[in-house]
């Protein structure tokens, strides 16, 4: 977490990562995901992994994304920007 906020509050700067289908298991789409919002991560002063993903995870008919429910536990603990 890093100490963006004001007054008391922390701030965190939280990632989710998710591509639904991942045709070829490279994972490809999800790096270039992830480096994007580990660019701006750090533009807003943020350091240390605060990163969730699911990979060739589709939300279709109310499946279970562990990645997703992990981010959501995360942003409960306190003021969050959430970067996607």
């Amino acid at each position: 977490m890093a100490g963006m906020g004001t007054g008391n509050s922390v701030e965190q700067v939280v990632v989710y990562l998710r591509i639904p289908e991942d045709r070829t298991g490279a994972e490809a789409g999800v790096d270039r995901q992830c480096q994007d919002c580990l660019d701006l991560r750090s533009r807003l002063g943020a350091d240390g992994p605060a990163v969730f993903m699911d990979n060739d995870i589709s939300a279709y008919g109310n499946k279970k994304r562990p990645g997703y429910l992990e981010f959501l536990e995360r942003v409960k603990l306190g003021p969050s920007r959430i970067v996607v």
